[in-house]
């Protein structure tokens, strides 16, 4: 059997319905997903999803906030 892995690249943005902020991070995780293939894993495995949010997905009070406004993810689906 074979997994899959799916990489998701969360992108701060004060508007969550930007065409811009959505397609840079579509393409950071489908670049992230190159690097993977490159690597040796077959492309059919990975999928590349791009989440845009509104507030930082961590917070930690002794940080800047501006550190967590962009992430990376890596799900294995199956």
């Amino acid at each position: 059997t074979w997994s899959r892995i799916k990489i998701v690249n969360y992108i701060h943005s004060k508007d969550e319905d930007s065409d811009f902020a959505q397609r840079v991070s579509k393409k950071r995780s489908e670049e992230l997903a190159l690097v993977f293939v490159q690597a040796g894993i077959e492309p059919r495995r990975i999928e590349a999803e791009g989440v845009v949010i509104s507030e930082p997905l961590v917070m930690d009070p002794d940080d800047s906030p501006a550190r967590y406004r962009q992430a990376v993810e890596y799900i294995t689906v199956d």
